[in-house]
């Protein structure tokens, strides 16, 4: 079994966001989390609030945030049925 490393790219990423910017959806180990608000990241973790919850995911297993309001109708998936290929960054196992 391969040991996930760090993803430095989500890191900047998460590190450089304000507290309370809205996130619509976070991508983790290839599946679509709700999102909510950033609150902050600390020791490798990232910290979401949602509905008076705090979703806390390890910083390695996000593979994408996607920022943006989601059509209230839902959007129809593309070609592929909603399957997240991993890309082949030196980040990914």
């Amino acid at each position: 079994m391969k040991k996930r490393v760090r993803h430095s790219h989500i890191e900047a990423l998460l590190k450089n966001m304000p507290p309370g910017y809205p996130v619509a959806q976070i991508l983790v180990n290839g599946a679509v989390a709700e999102g909510g608000i950033y609150s902050h990241s600390s020791n490798g973790r990232a910290y979401f609030q949602s509905g008076g919850q705090v979703a806390v995911y390890d910083i390695c297993t996000i593979d994408g945030i996607l920022f943006g309001v989601a059509d209230a109708a839902g959007e129809e998936e593309e070609e592929g049925g909603g399957i997240i290929e991993p890309c082949n960054c030196k980040y990914h196992y």
